[in-house]
């Protein structure tokens, strides 16, 4: 020990050392990261098109590229991943392309999923704004059949 050092623990050494040594043991109790869910790519794979709205869409997915089709300026080219834990599922797409305006490459839309009867539902807001807790409290909602194969 050097002259200058002391042995007695002040108040914020204290706290400093029990935020370490709780932060080494949460790190240590954290499970593996969880796989992506694969079956849910698979369910989400191929052409959608939007049910009740009078603005026609498309969606399609293939891989981690997910492409929105309205209009010539409402289309938007996307790469998306899974977020794993979460309840009811969670996806982040990544504005890659928008004719609409250069300024939204790289936006990041988080949306709510969830397959049921041959319909997808997407919960969706920007990444910006509050985070959809649910489908019923959800600000934009979007409707989705199967457009390429029958369920």
């Amino acid at each position: 020990m050097l002259p200058h050092e002391s042995t007695h623990f002040t108040p914020r050494r204290t706290a400093l050392t029990c935020a370490l040594l709780t932060l080494i043991a949460a790190c240590a109790q954290q499970p593996a990261a969880a796989p992506e869910p694969a079956a849910s790519r698979h369910v989400l794979e191929g052409q959608w098109e939007r049910t009740g709205d009078e603005h026609p869409a498309t969606l399609t997915i293939e891989g981690d590229s997910l492409y929105f089709y309205s209009r010539p300026d409402h289309q938007f080219d996307t790469t998306f991943a899974f977020v794993p834990d979460t309840d009811p599922p969670e996806l982040h797409a990544t504005i890659l392309d928008s004719p609409r305006t250069s300024s939204a490459a790289g936006e990041v839309v988080v949306a709510l999923y969830r397959v049921e009867d041959g319909t997808l539902s997407l919960a969706v807001v920007n990444a910006d704004g509050e985070r959809p807790l649910s489908f019923d409290r959800a600000s934009e909602r979007l409707e989705f059949v199967r457009a390429d194969r029958a369920e």
